[in-house]
Formats: C-alpha cells, sequence, structure tokens
C-alpha cells in the first residue's frame, strides 16, 4: 500500500513539474505603467512621469506634509523632476480619453473614446496648440514599447 501511495505521489508531482513547464521559449516581457504629462513627436512618445496622490494615500501625504487645501480636487501631483522618458508609440497602441469636445463623438455619446489612431489622438493631445494639453495619462509600456495610454480625468 505504501508503494502504491509513494507512486501515485511521484506520478502527480512529475505531472504537475511537466504541466507547469512552458512549451515554447519565449520570454514575456512583463509591462510597467507609469502617471505622467506626455507629449508626441512622430512615434515618439516623451513622459513626465510623477506621482499621482489621492486621499487614499494617507501615508504618503503625511510625508509630504500635504493638507486638503492642496488637494482640493481630491489629488495632488507631485513632480521632483521635468527629466523625460521616450517611449515608442506603432499602429498597435490603444489611445483611450475623454472626447468632451466632441472631436470623434457625438453630443449624445459617452465621451469615454479609444482608438488606434495616432492623428486622432494627436488632434485630441494638440488641439490648434504647438504643446500638448497638461492632463495625466496612464501610459503602459513593454520594454520601450507603448502598449496603451489611457486618460485620467481630472476635473
Amino acid at each position: 500500500m505504501k508503494r502504491i501511495l509513494a507512486f501515485l505521489l511521484i506520478v502527480i508531482l512529475l505531472f504537475s513539474l511537466i504541466s507547469c513547464k512552458r512549451s515554447d521559449n519565449t520570454q514575456v516581457t512583463q509591462s510597467k505603467i507609469y502617471i505622467g504629462y506626455i507629449a508626441l513627436d512622430g512615434d515618439t512618445l516623451e513622459l513626465d512621469e510623477f506621482e499621482f496622490i489621492t486621499q487614499k494615500d494617507e501615508e504618503r501625504i503625511k510625508e509630504l506634509n500635504l493638507s486638503e487645501s492642496d488637494m482640493p480636487g481630491g489629488y495632488y501631483i507631485y513632480n521632483e523632476s521635468d527629466e523625460t522618458i521616450s517611449f515608442t508609440i506603432d499602429d498597435k497602441t490603444k489611445f483611450t480619453f475623454f472626447d468632451v469636445g466632441n472631436l470623434f463623438v457625438s453630443e449624445d455619446d459617452d465621451k469615454k473614446y479609444t482608438t488606434t489612431d495616432k492623428e486622432q489622438f494627436r488632434k485630441f493631445l494638440y488641439g490648434n496648440r504647438d504643446i500638448p494639453a497638461k492632463t495625466p495619462f496612464w501610459v503602459e509600456v513593454q520594454g520601450d514599447k507603448v502598449i496603451s495610454i489611457i486618460e485620467e480625468f481630472i476635473s
């Protein structure tokens, strides 16, 4: 009986080790998420990363000695540096933003808009200006490639 149990235990152990082994040799690159202000230059995204602090971040609020008056909209943007990080956007990059100006949605539609069209996003981000709107965006990247950009809607 002990031999049968030992044999079954070994079979189960081997089966679990074999089933956990990857069948291919490709490595999956983990994505990383940043938040910051962005600018576009061709297929290059420049990100000025900052810390987006909400009222839930009680410990960080204490560390920075912030008060409610520092967070009138319920958040505080802590930006230690003007340095930027560069990433690449391509035709698969997904852009999600709130089209309150009805550039791509009708007045009665939901304002949250998603596209992979870089020119639509550029039109939203820059409008008729030479500088981008100063709006926070969540940027998901894998390696140096941007997977998605999502506007953090603030009032």
